[in-house]
């Protein structure tokens, strides 16, 4: 029966401590070791303590907000296809800007948000939510 060895228990690759270290056996000279004294631009002084990883600030940011009032009618189908409608047409165009949805329902007003979702503001966006919609339910805010 035949028994396999650790590849780890050779000699030449488990061994390099003592008088060896692992500049001494690279040919390519990839690891070898860094010279402090000489080459201070690879000393770290604060390891890492006072790094700031690179955070885009949103706030300052300038968008806009497109709020679309939708009044109920009586079929419930018919209001679920045209919010549908809009909202595709809203994610369609690739942007950084926000909408909301005012939906106006037995007296009352729902706003629906959408924070993970974005559009692009654009006059031929505003057009087309004016023609299908009417002016007086398209705002736009900055």
């Amino acid at each position: 029966m035949k028994t396999e060895t650790d590849r780890w228990d050779d000699p030449v690759l488990s061994n390099t401590s003592d008088s060896e270290n692992i500049s001494e056996i690279s040919s390519d000279n990839m690891y070898s070791e860094v010279d402090k004294e000489h080459n201070p631009l690879v000393e770290v002084e604060d390891e890492g303590a006072g790094y700031q990883p690179f955070i885009e600030k949103t706030r300052n940011k300038k968008y806009k907000v497109i709020e679309i009032t939708l009044n109920g009618t009586e079929s419930k189908q018919k209001d679920i296809r045209r919010l549908r409608q809009i909202y595709g047409i809203l994610t369609s165009i690739p942007g950084n800007d926000q909408f909301a949805f005012l939906c106006k329902e037995n007296g009352q007003i729902y706003r629906i948000d959408f924070p993970n979702d974005s559009t692009a503001v654009n006059d031929s966006l505003v057009n087309e939510l004016n023609g299908i919609l009417g002016e007086v339910n398209v705002q736009i805010s900055s």
